[in-house]
């Protein structure tokens, strides 16, 4: 059985020329590298100008759906879904692939960005497959307010083990307490 390549991958990037920000060229080879995706493109070879121009593009290349990857996505899905309706394609079949949605910023989240693509190449959402991320937990407790439920809460905290920090606002103890004589 052979797989159809009907899958446009556009790769916005409005940080062009920036430092430290995701290797495109390194997304642009990976997504070059699916058996879905009949063409990739970037600003550079594919100028957003002219929608019918884009959806000629789209026939070309067989496009039936495409996923538009970057920062921030959105801001060119309108000019795509006219693009898609020039060609005679379905505009729902517009697909965002955001990277800063999922915490694919710098060069050192290539990885990510790349399996980011990858999802959104075969309709799968990126945050049903990604395994979080590992991070400590600091068990200490912070109350806020030494009044009488705040007093309370550290006491059975501190006699559970833990430590506890209690914070008060003014330098006597807060809450009600301070209106008894």
């Amino acid at each position: 059985m052979t797989i159809k390549k009907t899958t446009g991958v556009f790769l916005y990037n409005p940080l062009d020329g920036c430092a430290d920000t995701i290797d495109f060229s390194a997304v642009s080879e990976y997504a070059k590298q699916s058996p879905y995706v009949a063409a990739v493109w970037n600003s550079e070879n594919l100028r957003l100008i002219d929608a019918k121009e884009v959806a000629a593009k789209f026939g070309e290349n067989g496009i039936k759906r495409i996923v538009i990857a970057g920062d921030t996505p959105g801001m060119v899905k309108s000019f795509f879904t006219k693009a898609m309706i020039a060609a005679g394609n379905n505009p729902d079949d517009v697909f965002l692939a955001g990277f800063r949605e999922y915490g694919a910023t710098k060069k050192i989240h290539t990885d990510r960005a790349k399996a980011i693509v990858a999802c959104a190449i075969q309709n799968i959402a990126f945050d049903t497959i990604a395994i979080p991320e590992e991070v400590d937990v600091n068990p200490d407790t912070l109350v806020i307010g030494a009044g009488i439920a705040g007093i309370q809460a550290s006491l059975e905290i501190a006699d559970a083990g833990q430590k506890v920090y209690l914070e008060e606002k003014s330098g006597t103890i807060g809450g009600h307490m301070a209106m008894f004589d």
